[in-house]
Formats: structure tokens, sequence, C-alpha cells
């Protein structure tokens, strides 16, 4: 099985964040009418907004995960 990752650096992306999942989710190939498998990784270099706190609340819509970097 063939699963795509995608990687987004951020550093105070929290204007942007939303819409920037929510294009990666729309962009996503269809397979045999589902969404390919797909996992994003959010690695954030400490940001001091909300940038984190958001992306961390699309784990219930789409395959996530948050890596903060301090």
């Amino acid at each position: 099985m063939i699963q795509l990752s995608i990687i987004v650096p951020t550093l105070n992306e929290a204007q942007n964040i939303d819409r920037l999942i929510e294009g990666i989710a729309r962009a996503i190939p269809k397979v045999d009418g589902a969404p390919m498998p797909y996992e994003i990784w959010v690695v954030d270099d400490n940001s001091d907004d909300a940038t984190v706190a958001k992306a961390r609340a699309w784990a219930d819509r789409v395959p996530i995960s948050v890596l903060e970097r301090r």
C-alpha cells in the first residue's frame, strides 16, 4: 500500500493553518472512490500563536500529527 505523507513546517501560521489543511484534504486523489491513504505532519517551530492548537483541532477529521520543536 502506498501512503502519501505531507510535511508542513510552521511558525506562527494560526491565520493560515485551517485553510491549508482544508486545501490539502480536498486535493488528496481518490482511489476507487475513496481518498488515497495519507497523513499530514505539522512540524511547528515554537509558534507563539494558536497554530498548534488549530492544527490539533483537525485530528478528528483528517489524519494529522503535530510535532512541536522547542
